[in-house]
C-alpha cells in the first residue's frame, strides 16, 4: 500500500467492512472482500481483540466487531454539538454574503434561532439569537416542516396558516406540495411570504442517524432581488455550508433525504 502506516489503513478498512455486514467473519472472507492478505489480517485481529474492539468466536473462528468502536464515537458526538460545530459555518456564509445568516432549530412548534448574524449590506434585515418564527411561511421553517416526521408534520399543518402577506401559502394542500418541493431539491425558499420587501433560502442539517437537526438560512431585501436571484448568487453557499455541519454530525448519505 502507499500509506506510510499500512497497518492503521487496513486495520481502518477491516473495521468499516465489520460494521457494514454486522455478522461474524472469518479470515479468509475477510481477505477476499477487503483485498488485504490473510496474515496482515490476522496479525490486525489479534490487537483489536486485545483492545476489545473485535471478539472471535473461538468454535467457528470468526470475528464480529464489538461496541467499543461506538462507545468510543458516541464520546465524541457528546462534544459535538449543532451549535459549536454551526459557529464557523454560519460566519464563513454571512462574511461571503454580507446578508442576515441564521441557524433555526424546531421548538414550539416554531422555527427558533440559535445563532444569527445580522446584513451588514445598506438595506439591511435584521432579526436575533432567540427570534421565533411561524413553519409554514419562512425558508428555515419550511425546511423543518418538509423534513419533520410525517405524524408530526400532519399535527403542525393541522393548525391554522396565518395569512402574513399576499403571498404566503395558507391553502393546506398548496403548503403540502410547497414542501415536497423543498424535499425533492433540498432547499426552500420564502418570497414575500412572511414579510413584503424580506426574502430568504434554506437548507436542512442532518445528524450521523439521518434526523433533521436545523435549517441554515440567509435573508435579504428584496431591493437586492427576488427569493429566486438570491437562490442564484448564494444558494449554493447556504446548501454546501448545511452539508458541512451534517458532515462534522456523521451525516454521510444524502441522496436518501432528496425526493427524486
Amino acid at each position: 500500500m502507499s500509506s506510510h502506516a499500512p497497518a492503521v489503513k487496513s486495520a481502518l478498512i477491516i473495521l468499516e467492512y465489520m460494521s457494514d455486514v454486522q455478522r461474524p467473519l472469518s479470515i479468509a472472507e475477510l481477505s477476499r472482500e477487503t483485498g488485504i492478505n490473510k496474515n496482515m489480517i490476522s496479525r490486525i485481529l489479534s490487537e483489536l481483540i486485545e483492545q476489545r474492539w473485535v471478539s472471535r468466536d473461538e468454535e467457528a473462528a470468526t470475528f464480529r466487531i464489538t461496541l467499543q468502536p461506538f462507545q468510543i464515537f458516541s464520546r465524541i458526538l457528546s462534544g459535538m454539538t449543532l451549535h459549536t460545530l454551526a459557529i464557523p459555518v454560519i460566519k464563513a456564509i454571512w462574511q461571503q454574503t454580507k446578508e442576515s445568516t441564521q441557524l433555526a432549530i424546531l421548538k414550539d412548534n416554531r422555527a427558533f434561532y440559535i445563532q444569527q448574524l445580522d446584513s451588514t449590506r445598506m438595506v439591511r434585515v435584521a432579526s436575533a439569537v432567540g427570534g421565533n418564527y411561524p413553519l409554514h411561511c419562512t425558508a428555515p421553517g419550511k425546511v423543518l416542516l418538509a423534513w419533520a416526521a410525517e405524524d408530526d408534520r400532519h399535527e403542525l399543518l393541522s393548525g391554522e396558516l396565518v395569512a402574513y402577506t399576499a403571498n404566503t401559502i395558507t391553502a393546506p394542500a398548496a403548503l403540502r406540495r410547497e414542501l415536497e418541493t423543498v424535499r425533492r431539491q433540498g432547499y426552500a425558499l420564502d418570497r414575500e411570504e412572511f414579510s413584503r420587501g424580506i426574502v430568504c433560502c434554506a437548507a436542512p442539517v442532518f445528524d450521523y442517524t439521518g434526523s433533521l437537526q436545523g435549517a441554515v438560512g440567509i435573508s435579504s431585501s428584496t431591493v437586492y432581488g427576488s427569493a429566486a436571484e438570491l437562490f442564484e448568487r448564494f444558494g449554493q453557499l447556504v446548501i454546501n455550508g448545511a452539508n458541512q455541519i451534517s458532515s462534522q454530525l456523521g451525516w454521510q448519505d444524502r441522496n436518501n433525504h432528496f425526493s427524486q
